[in-house]
């Protein structure tokens, strides 16, 4: 998976989570919009309208400043995949375990939330 393959889903997973997250909120306060045809109507509308929100505006600057805060982080990441492909491939079951820790390590350290 390339980075721009990664980013891309990491926004389709955002919209999704935000999409049903919104819905849940406005059915809690407005039961009315989950009735018949209108709740997956005002869940499309919300589809659309949250996917500007992170397609097209100051969320495509974040992913940018993400990556740009990650990259070091990233292409370890991504070095301990090949290496933990090539491991496992392989007959040492050390060698396996010690690819796949050192892979777990650095998804830890490019996913780790601080500033």
């Amino acid at each position: 998976m390339t980075f721009d393959q990664y980013i891309e889903e990491a926004k389709s997973f955002l919209l999704k989570c935000a999409v049903n997250k919104v819905f849940e909120v406005l059915i809690s306060k407005f039961t009315f919009l989950a009735w018949g045809p209108l709740g997956p109507l005002v869940k499309y509308i919300l589809g659309k309208v949250l996917k500007i929100a992170i397609y097209e505006s100051e969320m495509a600057v974040f992913f940018l400043y993400t990556d740009i805060r990650v990259n070091a982080q990233g292409r370890k990441f991504y070095r301990d995949i090949e290496a933990n492909l090539t491991a496992q491939n392989g007959e040492d079951e050390e060698a396996k375990k010690n690819a796949e820790q050192n892979l777990i390590d650095s998804f830890r350290n490019l996913v780790k939330l601080t500033s």
